[in-house]
């Protein structure tokens, strides 16, 4: 799974037998993007209340990092099916994880070293090239454009997906509804 990450990191097409990797390792690399956003300063700043219990934090992280991510894969397998552009056969999730993999960590490592998000923008751009490159070179039908459209047209999604997963989970975490005054908005 890392080599293709690189690979795919790096803008060089990968086919989608390259994906054929086992399941658990693509999800122990969303775990991990997950875990580590838990000790990035920002997510301590975003939500205050929980900055002293980096374990409840981290858990929150990887469980939005979960639902966003699933939501993202679910919207993209759609439209990926749309129009016939892909039969549905290969290790779709594998490549989505890979092709998002190098970045996100890059992006959590930068963000736990202090860097701030707006200095972080033109690497969460490169995800996405990143990402619509992954796609349309391994998926022969796809174009560029359209696996771009596609990434762009998921975000509303997983951040909508995000924004349910903490209106769910910080009442548990916190104990009380009163949680829900933790989101930073």
């Amino acid at each position: 799974m890392i080599k293709t990450a690189f690979h795919l990191f790096l803008l060089r097409p990968q086919p989608l037998a390259a994906c054929d990797f086992p399941r658990w390792q693509s999800v122990l690399a969303i775990c991990l993007i997950g875990l580590l956003g838990g000790l990035s300063p920002s997510a301590r700043n975003d939500f205050p209340a929980l900055s002293n219990a980096p374990g409840q934090l981290a858990g929150l992280t990887l469980y939005v990092t979960l639902v966003s991510f699933g939501f993202v894969q679910w919207f993209l397998r759609r439209w990926m099916l749309a129009g016939g552009r892909w039969d549905g056969q290969g290790h779709f999730f594998n490549l989505l994880v890979a092709s998002f993999f190098v970045t996100d960590l890059m992006h959590v490592v930068l963000q736990i070293a202090g860097v701030s998000r707006a200095g972080l923008l033109p690497l969460w751009g490169y995800s996405f090239w990143v990402a619509a490159r992954a796609l349309s070179g391994a998926i022969p039908q796809v174009s560029f454009r359209h696996a771009l459209l596609g990434i762009v047209l998921s975000l509303p999604l997983a951040f909508f997906a995000a924004f349910i997963a903490l209106v769910v989970l910080l009442p548990v975490l916190a104990g009380s509804i009163d949680a829900l005054r933790l989101l930073a908005f």
